[in-house]
């Protein structure tokens, strides 16, 4: 708790009793837990409209599909593979409903509740850590992903060697990945590593993937 000297504020004190704004008091009591007297608890909430934790931990997700290049595809059975690729991560994440996948301390994220608390003669700067992001289930991945368009890119891998490198680098990073291997009904040898497909959080995404050109 940050105290910073000001004058000439017109907002009330924590513990003013004209400050009679309802609170969640679910959210109050997780607020509570973290140490903070329950008068500034009250009016923080109040201030930041009792946004939840869920809601501040909201973000953007993406599939990036890498395409073995040295495999030649034509347009139609690149485009098949890719959607294949799609369908592999996508059910990937699904079955993981009921498990967290870890993200390593390099990738940890906090997210914070902040809010200014200010009485007659000072100003209170103040920051909630409310959820510390360090898993992300599959079906809340798979929300996120809907709620930001459905971000699909496509990129180039040189062969198969870096196909299965950067496969490892998503899985060590925590994020989702699936790799394609063709049937070899048409055009490729099977058991061809066509697509790779990577999902998570963007950033986190980009990490692994954002070296790559587009197709």
């Amino acid at each position: 708790l940050t105290q910073v000297s000001t004058t000439g504020s017109n907002c009330s004190h924590p513990a003013d009793p004209e400050n009679n704004d309802p609170v969640d008091r679910a959210l109050l009591a997780e607020v509570l837990q973290l140490g903070f007297e329950e008068a500034i608890a009250i009016l923080a909430i109040s201030k930041t409209k009792g946004v939840q934790s869920t809601s501040a931990v909201s973000r953007q997700h993406k599939m990036v599909f890498v395409v073995n290049m040295s495999l030649k595809m034509g347009t139609g059975k690149l485009a098949a593979q890719v959607g294949h690729a799609t369908l592999g991560v996508y059910r990937l994440a699904q079955r993981s409903e009921d498990r967290s996948t870890k993200l390593p301390s390099k990738s940890q994220h906090a997210f914070l509740m902040c809010f200014i608390l200010r009485s007659r003669f000072h100003e209170y700067i103040c920051a909630l850590p409310l959820q510390c992001c360090t898993h992300f289930q599959g079906q809340n991945a798979l929300e996120a992903w809907r709620m930001f368009g459905e971000m699909k890119v496509v990129v180039k891998g040189h062969n198969t060697e870096m196909l299965l490198d950067i496969f490892k680098q998503a899985k060590d990073s925590g994020l989702f990945a699936y790799i394609v291997s063709d049937a070899g009904r048409t055009q490729i040898p099977a058991g061809s590593r066509t697509v790779l497909s990577v999902f998570g959080p963007s950033e986190v995404v980009d990490t692994v993937t954002g070296q790559l050109k587009l197709l």
